[in-house]
């Protein structure tokens, strides 16, 4: 009896075959048409693949096992497409409802039947215009050879190879031809480089000539470095930049002229640049800011109440009341008298945008008639609504497929102190369905639910002089309490929790955040049965049990993320994360000497993780994305006398998962190559060092249907021996051994604002099992395609792994 997880993927082979077989594209051509099947680029050595590529005119159809099933459902659905059809069907809708609208007399009744007809014209016109849906959708027109295209193929890329300062390199392109496909070879000649042997800069301007001598290490260009031409580009932004933060409010880059010389041999290249001024002019204006109107409300109705207020030379136009002048002031990096500057504009533009209070944010200048080179800013401003209320429902289907529902529900209260707080009070509930602890075969389910309740403030609150330094950076500080309960059949776990925030963002990619102060206290209440299990493995020597007391564990937290992707683009891209925690330092504050404070049990530990991950658009639809993610946690202090190495249940690593190594059960492989013989997966497995590593491949099969295919690796382990679980601990002569690996292939419903995820992992290697019987590869080849029900796991689940 066939896997029923590998139903699809046989079903989408099968059709994929049919579809090919019986529409084969190449029959469907004229007589001198003929599929471009494959291209691409040999002989580069120092110019990568990537940056050539981009240059493609045409780009061949997607394959499928080395076949083109888009192509060939495309003409599959062309069988039965009638354009004349379709025509006349639009002729004969269009009619239709201009008697009908014709015929009616109530506006409300003829607003409707308007839309209506609008709505079935549009997907007529679509029908005729591109094709059924079979064509449009899942299909894919073939891509016919264009001789015309492949040159200009070859002229955007030796135009870039120029730009990169291989003057003498050449392009040769070689087509063959197999039947009616036809493949595209180009073959890259490099040759030598072009270095700058020297640069010259002519500026008219004293002062403007000043300024740029004064900046030349800032510049990309530099003598004896390769001539590449985007850093000629980048030199002219870096100029225009440096001149706009200066005064020069009407400069432009049309100003910056580059003169090269090839000639003067030994493949180099001197360069001269000129800064012209104005035509007319001996030199550019300088321009200071004048006076700034900020309007607070700038979509208030006229015969709203105006009140305007001058604070610190700016002139705020209130309405109501309801902002403080003085922490708008705090936000502004541009005052009156100052030289106009771009980048303070946009730093302020920043600072206001990240207060979570307007709907936008706009600043422009004019220049003011009656004053010579001075400018009046106007911010214009339109507040986001003060009260706010956000609700969100839904199901989640976890690996145990057993469904669970879910709420969120957020109440938002802005500006609700008159210093741009945010308030925010937020009430949550789900159930989850996990395989237990005490049944390995059976399913229980999580049930969850919590409030927070914090306030957050666009300032930092430090003590100290250092507060002002985060001025520019749109910084908060964040008050948050809160309240968990989370139920499972082995205990019930309550958690109160207080934490302190800062954060701030020195740029668009990179956020800060630290966290001085975060308290818990958690209680827990375990079942007869995981007593009894803890008790056992105490008597072993692992003290699990001590993270299931009532304890105080506190801490200090900082992270760091970059993160350079866009929404909705698909660009070449990275995520870094970095976070340290160390727990402990209150009880150390107060010098106590035992484990236990106030009575709970309260952990010292230093806990580091690191996240780090790739994004590389392969065409358009299609990315490689990679991860690495590391971690370990240590107790240190009284959380680790006596040898009782002991950290808060939450602060262990796991692996296994959706997000994770995902041929196993969540939080069930490892730790190393320990293996509960007689449990199997019942019980979770806290690790103390992780090392996991992911790769994936993502593309679009058709409309929102994406395909993946994917490998994970990985593993937790111990620092010390663990007479429980023999096999858990790191030894840097054998953990290389114990990295549990696992490929996969997924369907991801992508609808945009939502990713549904559907993902079956299957197992390669089993550190698990014994030496020798590790690699699943018989198994797999026994049971197609990728291994019986006890080598796979599905995962279903929201947005991508990572």
């Amino acid at each position: 009896m066939p896997n029923f997880k590998s139903i699809y993927y046989i079903l989408f082979i099968g059709s994929t075959l049919f579809f090919t077989f019986a529409c084969s594209p190449t029959k469907q051509l004229k007589e001198n048409e003929y599929l471009l099947y494959r291209q691409t680029i040999k002989g580069n050595k120092k110019i990568p693949y990537d940056d050539l590529s981009v240059y493609y005119k045409q780009i061949p159809n997607r394959k499928f096992l080395g076949t083109t099933p888009y192509v060939a459902i495309y003409y599959f659905g062309k069988r039965n497409y009638d354009s004349l059809k379709i025509a006349n069907k639009r002729d004969s809708v269009e009619k239709k409802f201009d008697k009908k609208i014709e015929a009616t007399q109530k506006p409300k009744k003829r607003r409707r039947l308007e839309d209506r007809k609008e709505k079935r014209l549009e997907v007529l016109n679509k029908n005729l215009k591109e094709g059924n849906w079979l064509m449009r959708v899942p299909g894919e027109p073939p891509i016919i050879y264009d001789s015309a295209q492949m040159n200009l193929t070859e002229k955007q890329m030796r135009y870039y190879l120029h730009s990169q300062g291989y003057f003498l390199s050449d392009i040769t392109s070689k087509v063959d031809t197999s039947g009616k496909k036809i493949s595209i070879v180009y073959k890259i000649h490099e040759g030598d480089y072009y270095k700058i042997k020297s640069i010259k800069y002519s500026i008219k301007d004293n002062k403007i000539d000043s300024l740029v001598k004064a900046s030349l290490k800032d510049s990309p260009l530099k003598v004896n470095n390769r001539y590449k031409e985007s850093d000629v580009s980048d030199e002219r932004e870096r100029l225009t930049k440096l001149l706009k933060d200066n005064g020069y409010f009407d400069f432009s880059r049309q100003y910056i002229f580059f003169k090269l010389d090839s000639t003067i041999g030994k493949k180099m290249i001197a360069m001269e640049i000129l800064i012209q001024n104005p035509s007319g002019k001996d030199s550019h204006d300088q321009f200071t800011i004048s006076q700034i109107y900020f309007n607070t409300d700038i979509s208030s109705r006229k015969e709203k109440t105006r009140d305007t207020v001058e604070y610190r030379g700016i002139h705020y136009i209130f309405y109501d009341k309801r902002f403080s002048k003085k922490l708008l002031n705090s936000k502004m990096s541009f005052h009156p008298g100052d030289l106009y500057n771009q980048s303070k504009i946009q730093i302020t533009q920043r600072q206001l945008g990240s207060m979570d209070m307007y709907r936008f944010v706009n600043i422009n200048f004019e220049k003011n008639k009656d004053s010579a080179q001075t400018l009046t800013a106007f911010i214009n401003t339109s507040p986001l609504q003060k009260y706010q209320l956000t609700q969100e429902y839904g199901v989640n289907v976890g690996q145990a497929l057993v469904p669970g529902p879910f709420g969120n529900i957020t109440i938002r209260a802005r500006n609700f102190l008159k210093g741009y707080e945010v308030y925010e009070t937020s009430f949550r509930y789900s159930i989850d369905g996990q395989y237990g602890f005490s049944d390995s075969t059976g399913v229980f389910k999580t049930q969850e639910y919590g409030v927070n309740t914090s306030v957050s403030f666009p300032q930092i609150f430090i003590p100290t002089q250092l507060r002002f330094k985060f001025k520019e950076y749109a910084p908060r500080t964040k008050l948050l309490t809160g309240y968990n309960f989370v139920m499972r059949p082995e205990y019930t776990r309550q958690t109160i929790r207080g934490a302190l925030t800062y954060s701030w963002m020195p740029s668009i990619f990179k956020q800060y955040n630290v966290s001085p102060i975060d308290i818990n206290i958690i209680n827990s209440v375990k079942s007869t049965n995981f007593t009894n299990y803890l008790a056992k493995l105490d008597s072993s020597g692992n003290k699990l049990s001590v993270s299931f007391r009532p304890a105080f564990v506190t801490s200090f937290n900082a992270y760091f993320v970059y993160n350079n992707s866009e929404f909705g683009k698909i660009k070449k891209s990275k995520y870094f994360k970095p976070f340290v925690e160390i727990g402990g330092l209150i009880p150390a504050l107060l010098r106590q000497t035992d484990s236990t404070l106030f009575g709970l049990q309260y952990f010292e530990f230093i806990r580091l993780n690191s996240d780090l991950r790739f994004y590389r658009p392969v065409g358009k639809t299609n990315v490689i994305a990679t991860r690495i993610n590391a971690g370990i946690a240590r107790p240190f202090g009284n959380s680790a006398k006596n040898g009782n190495f002991v950290l808060p249940y939450e602060k262990y690593f796991f692996a296994g998962g959706s997000n994770s190594i995902r041929a196993w059960r969540p939080r069930r492989l490892g730790p190393g190559s320990y293996k509960d013989p007689i449990n199997g997966y019942k019980f979770e497995q806290p690790g103390e060092i992780l090392l996991e590593a992911s790769l994936e491949y993502r593309f679009n099969i058709f409309s929102f249907f994406d395909g993946a295919v994917f490998a994970d690796a990985g593993n937790t382990w111990t620092f010390n021996y663990d007479e429980t679980r023999p096999g858990s601990q790191f030894k840097f002569d054998s953990f290389y051994k114990q990295i549990a690996l696992c490929i996969g292939y997924g369907i991801r419903l992508n609808f945009s604002f939502l990713i549904l995820r559907f993902d079956i992992g299957s197992k390669i290697y089993d550190p698990g099992e014994p030496e020798g019987k590790r690699f699943i590869a018989q198994k797999l080849i026994k049971y197609p395609p990728f291994g019986i029900a006890s080598q796979t796991a599905l995962n279903i689940g929201i947005g991508y792994p990572f």
